[in-house]
């Protein structure tokens, strides 16, 4: 035989007595302090470094697979420095990455020059939008 539980007396609860609302006193409007104005920020990084943060080695990968000539100013140093960071960003693409089968293309129509030599027209620039793809 086991024992059956005894339920426990729950206790009921007592009604608290509720205060009754006073009136509150109205605060007086204090005037909100004016945050001080904050300078604006701006686009270039306040070190005097262009290129800090990036690695000596991902600035000469840059500078060799975009032929970019060393910058001659600082205004040319940090735009060359977010162009790098950005190339960076993006998973340094090499430079034919983004159209691989466009220098192939080109090379075709080095070789076709070559074949029409006698035609002196100029070459036509053709729209290359995804459309003939190979």
């Amino acid at each position: 035989p086991t024992p059956e539980p005894t339920p426990e007396p729950t206790p009921e609860p007592t009604p608290e007595p509720t205060p009754e609302p006073t009136p509150e006193p109205t605060p007086e409007p204090t005037p909100e302090p004016t945050p001080e104005p904050t300078p604006e920020p701006t686009p270039e990084p306040t070190s005097d470094d262009p290129f800090e943060g990036i690695k000596d080695d991902e600035i000469a990968t840059y500078s060799d697979l975009f032929d970019v000539p060393p910058p001659e100013n600082d205004d040319e140093a940090f735009k060359l420095g977010k162009k790098i960071r950005q190339w960076i960003k993006d998973g340094k693409p090499e430079p034919g990455d983004e159209d691989e089968e466009d220098g192939e293309y080109d090379d075709e129509e080095d070789e076709e020059e070559i074949q029409k030599h006698d035609k002196e027209e100029p070459k036509k620039k053709k729209g290359r939008f995804g459309f003939f793809r190979r």
